[in-house]
C-alpha cells in the first residue's frame, strides 16, 4: 500500500498516516484473520485438599437413551481428579441440582464449585440451591474452555464412549456409564501419579498386573502431602513450557475490544458462519473481575455482553477517519 501509494502522491506525513490508518479498519479488524492480542500466562485455580473445589460441565445432547437420558453431567473433584458422571434426561436446573445433592451425599460438600456461564448456573434456582445450601460458587469466563478442567475429562469420556459404541447403537450409551466412569477413576493420573480413587479415598489398590508378583515393591500409600507434592513439581513443569512464550498483559476500564463470532449457519436465513465476521465489537470494558477476566458492554447502550478472559480478546482500534481528509 505505501509502495503504490508513494508512486503518485506526496505528502509529508503519508507514510505515518497509512501506517495508522489501515491498522484501525473496522472491517479489516471485524473480518481478517489475526493472532491473538493477548496471550497472558497459563494461572490454574488450585485446591488444597479433597473436596476443596469440585468442576463441572454438561456433556450433550446425546441421542436419546432408553430410559430417556440425553446429557450427562460430569463432576471432578480438582484435587484428587475423581469423575462422577450423572445422566441427565434434560439439561435445566432442576436435574442439575439434584445430582449435585447426589454428589454431595456420596463425596461431602465441597467449598467451591466451578462451573460455565451457561442458564443452568445462572438462574435464580440455582442460586437459591447453592445459598441455602451454603455453597461457594465461580463462573469461568465466556469461552474460556481452560478454565474449567472438566473439559479435559469429557474429552475423555468422548473417547470412551467411541470405544464402546463401536458397532453398536449409539442410543445404547447410558449403559456404559458406569463401567467408563469406572475406568477413568482407576487409571493413574498425570499430576497426581495416583488413580483419582486412591488419591481420593487414601487408600492403596492393587494393580491388575500385581496379581502373582508378591515381590513387587509396593508404592507410598497417597497421602495429602504426596499428591501436593505430585500436582506442584508436574504443575511446574506443565506450565514452563505452556508459558514460555506468553507475557502478562492487562486493560483498562474504557478500553474497547473485539470478541470471536459464534453466530451458526442457518439455512433459513441464508446465512453461512464462514463468510460472516471473524470477530465482533467493539465492546468497552465496563468492570474489571479478576487479574484475568473483564466484563464487557455495548458503548452505546451499556448493555452487559458477560464475563470475558483477556485471553478471549482483541485490542480494537477506533477507525481514523480524519486522516483521510
Amino acid at each position: 500500500m505505501i509502495k503504490i501509494c508513494s508512486q503518485d502522491l506526496h505528502h509529508p506525513e503519508l507514510l505515518q498516516r497509512i501506517k495508522q490508518l489501515i491498522p484501525s479498519c473496522h472491517t479489516c479488524q471485524t473480518c481478517k484473520i489475526q493472532s491473538k492480542s493477548f496471550l497472558n500466562p497459563v494461572e490454574p485455580i488450585l485446591a488444597k485438599h479433597k473436596g476443596d473445589i469440585i468442576s463441572m460441565d454438561l456433556m450433550g445432547k446425546l441421542p436419546t437413551s432408553s430410559r430417556q437420558f440425553r446429557y450427562i453431567l460430569v463432576i471432578i473433584d480438582n484435587f484428587t481428579k475423581l469423575v462422577r458422571l450423572y445422566p441427565l434426561r434434560k439439561n435445566n436446573t432442576v436435574n442439575i441440582t439434584r445430582a449435585v445433592t447426589e454428589y454431595i451425599e456420596q463425596e461431602g460438600k465441597p467449598n467451591i464449585i466451578i462451573c460455565d456461564q451457561g442458564t443452568q448456573f445462572t438462574s435464580s434456582m440455582w442460586e437459591d440451591f447453592t445459598s441455602s445450601n451454603q455453597l461457594n460458587f465461580k463462573l469461568v469466563p465466556i469461552r474460556h474452555h481452560d478454565g474449567n478442567i472438566t473439559e479435559r475429562a469429557i474429552r475423555t469420556l468422548e473417547d470412551q464412549l467411541r470405544c464402546y459404541l463401536v458397532n453398536k447403537q449409539h442410543k445404547s450409551w447410558e449403559q456404559y456409564i458406569e463401567d467408563i466412569e469406572y475406568n477413568m477413576n482407576k487409571l493413574p493420573h498425570d499430576t497426581t501419579e495416583y488413580t483419582p480413587e486412591e488419591a481420593h479415598r487414601e487408600i492403596q489398590t492393587s494393580r491388575p498386573w500385581s496379581t502373582g508378583m508378591p515381590d513387587m515393591e509396593p508404592y507410598p500409600i497417597p497421602s495429602r502431602d504426596i499428591i501436593h507434592r505430585n500436582i506442584a513439581r508436574n504443575r511446574k513443569q506443565r506450565l514452563k513450557k505452556l508459558n514460555q512464550s506468553r507475557t502478562f498483559s492487562s486493560l483498562a476500564i474504557g478500553d474497547l475490544v473485539l470478541i470471536d463470532q459464534t453466530t451458526i449457519s442457518d439455512a433459513t436465513k441464508k446465512i453461512m458462519a464462514k463468510l460472516l465476521p471473524r470477530r465482533e465489537g467493539p465492546w468497552i470494558i465496563d468492570q474489571i473481575s479478576g487479574k484475568n477476566t473483564y466484563v464487557l458492554a455495548d458503548p452505546e447502550s451499556g448493555r452487559r455482553r458477560g464475563t470475558f478472559h483477556i485471553n478471549q480478546l482483541y485490542s480494537y482500534i477506533v477507525p481514523r477517519h480524519e486522516l483521510l481528509t
